[in-house]
């Protein structure tokens, strides 16, 4: 896994620049970097749904608050669930909307416009209705640097329960990784990442999946708490090649570096894409995306 502060830090060390101003850059350009992979692809990975009620004679609602690109919007009228076609223009759109009293249960249009979804028709009744929108989440920038106060006092194995002493762990770390240092002592860490699902108190926390290494007790081990990006671990250099590029392409001319951060960049993105790429992440199905057979066609024996 590659930090907040990993990336900053094998950023100054690349460009041989550690001074303040140079590692500021460096969050800039990394921060910027992995939008801009992100919008590469609808990575599967950053697929998430989310729920809301409609409201009886509401065109327009707000899209969740970490909404990034729709994938599919659907209705749901009791049982039957309805999927709108995206409508191909606004001045389609405003045709649409000229008369005010259509509405109907079964949308057929939807327009996203100033951080609202609305349809067409506008709903006329709410009785057991839902919107669900597939989506991927909109990513907030690394900004926080690793926490190292205090040590670890224990963990066991095959649990999600973390200790410490003489730590000041906040709720606010929750979503961050924690990291107990590996050494060849007895009581040590196994060195690996594991995502926190919730702070409990100053010293306890809560990961969201087991401990896997050797049980700790009794102990001060050291460990480390990482704002960790989204990309999946083996590409999370890519926004720091990215970065690369654009610096010494601009910052500091280099035509040799720049050349090479953009192939490692490039190559990268298409080898994350050959591997995370591949699912189809189109979820909705409407009419005419299968050709339906009739079973009696065949012989049956």
């Amino acid at each position: 896994m590659l930090s907040y502060t990993n990336r900053r830090n094998l950023f100054g060390d690349l460009t041989n620049n550690k001074t303040s101003a140079n590692l500021t850059l460096a969050d800039t350009l990394c921060n910027v970097s992995e939008k801009a992979v992100i919008r590469y692809f609808p990575w599967p990975f950053l697929i998430t749904t989310d729920t809301q009620g409609l409201v009886e004679d509401q065109q327009f609602y707000n899209l969740p608050f970490n909404f990034g690109r729709l994938v599919s919007v659907s209705v749901t009228l009791g049982s039957p669930k309805y999927t709108p076609r995206r409508a191909p223009s606004q001045k389609f759109w405003n045709q649409l909307n000229q008369s005010t009293s259509v509405t109907s249960n079964i949308p057929e249009y939807y327009i996203i416009l100033d951080g609202q979804l609305g349809f067409y028709p506008i709903t006329g009744t709410t009785s057991a209705t839902a919107i669900t929108y597939v989506y991927t989440k909109r990513i907030k920038d690394l900004s926080i640097a690793d926490y190292t106060t205090g040590t670890i006092g224990s963990v066991s194995n095959g649990s999600t329960l973390v200790t410490g002493s003489a730590t000041v762990w906040t709720t606010k770390m929750a979503n961050r990784w924690i990291r107990i240092t590996d050494s060849n002592t007895a009581n040590a860490g196994d060195g690996e990442w594991y995502e926190i699902n919730s702070v409990s108190s100053s010293t306890t926390l809560v990961t969201k999946r087991n401990y896997d290494g050797v049980s700790i007790s009794d102990a001060n081990v050291a460990y480390a708490i990482g704002q960790i990006g989204v990309l999946p671990e083996e590409f999370q250099e890519l926004p720091l090649y990215r970065a690369l590029w654009i610096y010494f392409t601009s910052s500091q001319p280099n035509v040799e570096k720049a050349a090479l951060y953009k192939n490692l960049y490039q190559e990268g993105l298409l080898e994350m894409k050959a591997e995370y790429g591949d699912l189809d992440t189109d979820l909705s199905i409407e009419d005419g995306d299968i050709d339906m057979i009739n079973p009696n066609f065949f012989i049956t024996t």
